[in-house]
């Protein structure tokens, strides 16, 4: 009877665990994305098309890289330190996300020199530079993406943690048993 009741209880668990939701598996990798440079309004680059993958994805004329993350943008320059001479803005567009549906809903920014400002939309994210500002070499801009998907469910840590402690109880229950017998 002992050994039928653990059964069903480790099948229920199994069940159970495979059933809980996950997080969500959306990222820009494996997305095509689009950069354009703009220099005083103008395009300056055309538009860029690349799709996101490990490493740099732009590098035009060898002064700046662009690394598309999975949420994640990196300008980093090349050259420096230099001054802009005119108004510039590096925009990205484009920012689907494979695996799930999304948008962005925030950039946090984890640092920022030579950027004067990062402003974004659901699915585009613009850094600009204001003429006369100063780039020096190394990491300009790196931001996260905080994104919002329409289906994902994540279980709640209550829930998480109910069932966390019913394995639990399974198992010192076991253990317990185990050492009645020896």
């Amino acid at each position: 009877m002992m050994k039928s009741f653990q059964g069903l209880a480790f099948a229920v668990a199994v069940a159970l665990f495979t059933t809980l939701p996950g997080t969500a598996k959306a990222t820009l990798i494996g997305d095509e994305v689009n950069l354009e440079i703009f220099a005083n309004g103008q395009s300056a680059s055309g538009l860029l098309t690349e799709t996101v993958g490990d490493g740099v994805e732009f590098n035009p004329q060898n002064r700046l890289t662009f690394d598309v993350g999975a949420s994640s943008i990196e300008i980093t320059s090349l050259i420096g330190p230099v001054r802009f001479s005119a108004n510039v803005d590096f925009v990205f567009t484009d920012l689907d996300w494979v695996g799930e549906a999304g948008l962005i809903v925030d950039v946090l920014l984890d640092s920022v020199q030579g950027i004067g400002s990062v402003s974004f939309t659901e699915n585009s994210v613009t850094f600009s530079v204001r003429r006369l500002d100063t780039a020096r070499l190394g990491v300009l801009a790196s931001i996260e993406l905080v994104t919002q998907h329409a289906s994902v469910a994540v279980p709640e840590p209550a829930t998480l943690a109910l069932f966390g402690f019913g394995l639990a109880g399974l198992g010192l229950a076991r253990r317990r048993r185990m050492w009645g017998r020896g």
